[in-house]
């Protein structure tokens, strides 16, 4: 099968990277204006073992015509829905894509009508579904409500923030009912230039049944951790250190760096076969819409459900 990827930058790369280790992937075809960006995707490609007897594809400009099992969308929010069109004029049905998915309450309402009328299937790559010990805990957690905190450095709040929201629907298997900002620390440009911005603060939301989650990314350089609590019980999975700890750990559990080439090597296999962990379009809108409406203002855009916000 060919696997169409749009945008080869760092995470970009790291999907071609997992599309490599993929047996049933024959051929690659990346799409990237950049020339160093696809000189160090092909870097990356040659590094990893059985990518000898695959086909690596590498264009400037989407192709007009191919013929491809799905599609990795791995360029900022930006041109996300216009990516999404032209991709599916090409006869493309499935879909990988980055988060932040889109950047306005507009844009959503356009791509989940485009999505019903073409017959899109559209997963956001949201990482730590595929990443130990989060599954096992959603077990531990099953039918209880509880409280998550996460907490790190100033890493990247508007980045960092739909993997995490995302998480707290995985885990209390149901939807994000409120979503507050409590504080924006600071705004500052985006690594990812293109007049992009991010931001420190912190968050807090609920799901209906009462569980709640808190996000601060306000200071330092701190890798994520998360502390859940339920009743008495309670559990501490800490990025930086590795280590997992609590009454509610157990001894086989183990923290997996959720790195976008291995999970993205499990994540194509999983769409195309039907059994993804990842969230269709659909079930994560709402999440999505609460994103934008509670920390478009907060950042100094209140233009409304038409306004994009400049994050990615």
């Amino acid at each position: 099968m060919n696997i169409l990827v749009v945008g080869a930058g760092q995470i970009g790369s790291r999907h071609v990277q997992g599309l490599a280790a993929i047996p049933r992937v024959r051929c690659v075809t990346v799409v990237d204006p950049s020339p160093e960006s696809r000189q160090r995707t092909a870097e990356r490609w040659r590094d990893v073992p059985g990518h000898e007897d695959k086909k690596l594809v590498l264009l400037e400009a989407l192709p007009a015509s191919g013929d491809f099992s799905a599609a990795i969308l791995s360029t900022n929010a930006t041109a996300r829905l216009d990516l999404l069109r032209q991709a599916a004029t090409l006869g493309i049905r499935r879909f990988l894509a980055e988060k932040l998915l889109f950047q306005s309450e507009a844009q959503w309402d356009l791509a989940l009508d485009l999505a019903a009328a073409q017959g899109l299937e559209v997963f956001p790559n949201y990482v730590y579904r595929y990443a130990r010990p989060w599954a096992e805990v959603r077990e531990t957690l099953r039918g209880r409500t509880f409280s998550m905190e996460v907490s790190a450095g100033d890493i990247g709040l508007t980045t960092n923030l739909p993997h995490w929201l995302d998480l707290f629907e995985f885990l209390s298997g149901s939807p994000l009912h409120r979503l507050d900002v409590e504080k924006i620390a600071a705004i500052y440009p985006s690594k990812r230039g293109q007049g992009l911005i991010e931001c420190s603060g912190a968050l807090s939301g609920t799901e209906a049944s009462g569980s709640r989650v808190h996000i601060d990314f306000s200071a330092g350089t701190a890798a994520p951790s998360c502390t859940i609590r339920t009743g008495s019980d309670w559990i501490r999975i800490d990025e930086g250190n590795a280590a997992i700890e609590g009454t509610l750990a157990t001894p086989d559990m183990r923290m997996e760096t959720p790195m976008v080439s291995r999970i993205t090597s499990q994540a194509i296999p999983d769409i195309l076969d039907g059994q993804t962990l990842l969230p269709p379009l659909a079930a994560t809108a709402e999440m999505n819409r609460l994103l934008l409406h509670s920390l478009g203002p907060a950042l100094g855009f209140a233009g409304g459900a038409e306004q994009a916000i400049p994050i990615t």
